[in-house]
């Protein structure tokens, strides 16, 4: 994926005015699951099953139902398809079938109890996401740039198109302004789970300062974990990782991802934090029998989806104390458990609820413009500039010998004439759909395309 699709995500308007022009009306809907509502061993599976590769594939096989446009949001937390269609049902169908898995032993499908909002519910709900809000932990700051991330990737898929990279723009710029206006909030928690997880190493050790420490994997949540890890007075620092990059991360010791099971006995281990993207388990029962034997606890946090550990050491081993992300549920707070701590929080809180409110209706009104005065518009403006253009060039060429200079004043002349006679039917147009009126909206636009012989 190239940078700059990535760091030009925020769509203006007016780069979205000519994709515009033939969008109908267009609806848009959301289908998944979160932390909330399916099981960690839910989640892995259907990381699996929904793929930017299944959407390029059902995409691809039902072009004949009419212009589909998705993203795929897939992280640790929560798998999500957002999409956009004139047709909501029948899209919301074609969607529904990727979250449905077959089951071989009893020949039918396993429903994984999905969500599914539509226009404002599913416009609010990515605007909460990207403020921090529907996270496992509030405020937490990698969803901001996996939401970016998500809509670069569908976009050079050629999945969304002008709406979905409107919305997933919108939602972008919510949740940076959120964090950034509503700091107490957002920002002044645990807002990462690296920093959680330290916190609660930090309550497992308070009578037994300085356990050692064996961190697995070399990305953004490792990295996270050994910058908060002072706060935390460790013993030893080690870390295990299948990559050269790891080498970056200070640490007492690097080792490879081979070496876990006697590092655990030779460096005395207290407690393991995996966070790899590997897709079978990094630690199994064989790494951690020889370790069985000693007298004493071993702690293990696994915050990868999917798993980086077996889940079956945790009923094997009476001394390993195993938690994932889905246990950190219990322990980390969420937005309303928040508030309730101080009336600033609570006055916080209403105000961001009311904020991303307004953002949606806003987002609804442009939602209506553009499949209801956006094409009409985009028809006429079209149509006059044509005229202007054959008219300009007539006018020009019955003069003697004019400047560079002076044809560049006829032509914007002639331009600002198209802007100003437009401005007002433009304005009054968006007006009347702004105030709901739609059947209104719609006779006007049709009346403008009767009177001025628009195609379609």
């Amino acid at each position: 994926m190239s940078r700059s699709l990535v760091d030009h995500l925020e769509i203006s308007d007016a780069e979205l005015y000519e994709e515009l022009v033939s969008v109908p009306a267009t609806r848009v809907g959301v289908i998944g699951v979160n932390f909330k509502t399916a099981p960690i061993e839910a989640r892995e599976k259907l990381g699996k099953l929904v793929t930017v590769e299944a959407l390029e594939k059902l995409q691809k096989e039902n072009r004949s139902s009419g212009e589909i446009e998705s993203v795929l949001l897939s992280t640790c937390n929560r798998v999500e398809v957002y999409f956009a269609s004139e047709d909501l049902a029948a899209t919301r169908s074609l969607f529904t079938n990727l979250f449905l898995e077959e089951s071989i032993d009893q020949n039918q499908k396993v429903d994984y109890h999905t969500y599914e909002y539509a226009d404002e519910r599913a416009i609010k709900h990515i605007f909460d996401v990207a403020s921090g809000l529907d996270s496992l932990i509030v405020g937490e700051a990698q969803i901001l740039l996996q939401v970016k991330l998500a809509s670069a990737i569908a976009r050079e898929k050629k999945l969304s198109g002008p709406i979905l990279a409107k919305l997933f723009s919108k939602a972008y710029t919510t949740g940076k302004e959120i964090r950034e206006a509503y700091p107490i909030f957002t920002n002044g928690f645990k807002n990462s789970v690296s920093l959680s997880v330290i916190e609660l190493i930090s309550d497992h050790f308070r009578d037994r300062p300085g356990p050692n420490i064996l961190l697995v994997g070399s990305g953004k949540m490792i990295k996270l974990a050994v910058a908060s890890l002072d706060n935390l007075s460790p013993g030893k620092v080690i870390v295990a990782s299948r990559r050269n990059s790891s080498e970056a991360i200070h640490a007492d010791k690097i080792i490879p991802v081979s070496d876990i099971g006697k590092t655990i006995l030779e460096e005395n281990i207290d407690v393991i934090m995996t966070g790899t993207t590997a897709s079978d388990y990094v630690i199994t029962p064989r790494e951690i029998e020889p370790f069985s034997k000693e007298n004493r606890q071993l702690l293990i946090l696994d915050i990868s989806v999917p798993r980086n550990v077996d889940p079956k050491i945790a009923r094997i081993y009476p001394n390993v104390k195993l938690i994932n992300l889905d246990d950190l549920k219990e322990i980390v707070t969420n937005p309303e458990l928040e508030a309730e701590k101080s009336p600033e929080r609570r006055k916080e809180l209403n105000s961001i609820h009311r904020s991303i409110e307004a953002r949606t209706n806003e987002f609804m009104f442009w939602l209506k413009e553009s499949s209801e005065v956006t094409p009409i518009m985009a028809q006429l403006r079209k149509k006059a500039d044509s005229i202007r253009a054959e008219e300009l060039q007539n006018a020009i060429s019955r003069l003697e010998d004019p400047t560079p200079e002076e044809k560049l004043v006829v032509q914007r002349m002639s331009e600002r004439i198209i802007r100003r006679f437009l401005h007002e039917p433009t304005t009054n147009l968006k007006k009347v759909a702004r105030n709901g009126e739609s059947r209104k909206s719609r006779e006007y636009a049709s009346l403008l395309k009767s009177l001025f012989s628009l195609e379609e």
